[in-house]
């Protein structure tokens, strides 16, 4: 009987987690187990791209009405790479048995100076610093090589992304009235390239024919 009443107990379990993480009862109870940290990880982090890619789009519609088109033209650019990003992450989480999801909000937009201030400084970009090095850590205790890749992958980029963002900040006086300008934005890691890129992605290490460009 006591066994009885202990397998009934983990069969409402399995499928409490099965519910939540949207998978079979027949597959819920070894991925619940295995991939729960990295998974909520991944979700997470899909959610913060697709709220990233929705504000940097809304950025660049501020920035060509003030009449900064080469900053607008950033700010597509970081677009895009978030959405490569999401996707890398929605993709993965796809191949794990579950379905991505993402609470897009109406982004806050201000002047440029501001939505530039906003996403170039290290104290505002606290999903770079806080988050991402405890994603990594948390996907090398699952062992999920790949959610390893991504991570990295992204972290590097977006380090990459500050650089272009404090750069384009600090010379924010000079670009008004400037017209739109070419990034090329990497289709497999996000890294974003102010000139045309002359060999492999400096973060993925994938040829050059694997950028986008971007204006």
């Amino acid at each position: 009987m006591r066994r009885r009443a202990v397998k009934s107990v983990m069969s409402t379990l399995v499928l409490a987690a099965a519910a939540l993480f949207n998978v079979t009862p027949a597959n819920a109870a070894g991925r619940v187990s295995k991939w729960n940290g990295t998974l909520q990880n991944l979700q997470s982090a899909y959610n913060g791209e697709a709220n990233a890619q929705a504000r940097y789009v809304a950025f660049a519609a501020r920035a060509d009405q003030e009449g900064y088109g080469t900053v607008a033209s950033l700010f597509r650019a970081l677009a895009r790479a978030e959405e490569i990003h999401a996707t890398n992450y929605a993709d993965l989480i796809r191949k794990m048995g579950y379905k991505p999801v993402a609470a897009v909000r109406a982004p806050l937009v201000r002047t440029t100076w501001e939505n530039l201030a906003r996403v170039a400084t290290p104290l505002q970009n606290w999903a770079f610093y806080d988050l991402l090095p405890d994603y990594i850590r948390q996907a090398r205790e699952d062992r999920n090589s790949e959610a390893i890749q991504v991570f990295e992958e992204a972290g590097a980029a977006d380090e990459a992304h500050l650089v272009l963002l404090n750069a384009t900040l600090k010379n924010l006086d000079s670009l008004k009235g400037s017209k739109g300008r070419a990034y090329y934005v990497c289709t497999i890691c996000g890294y974003i390239a102010d000139h045309p890129p002359a060999g492999p992605c400096p973060v993925c290490k994938n040829p050059d024919a694997k950028y986008e460009l971007v204006t």
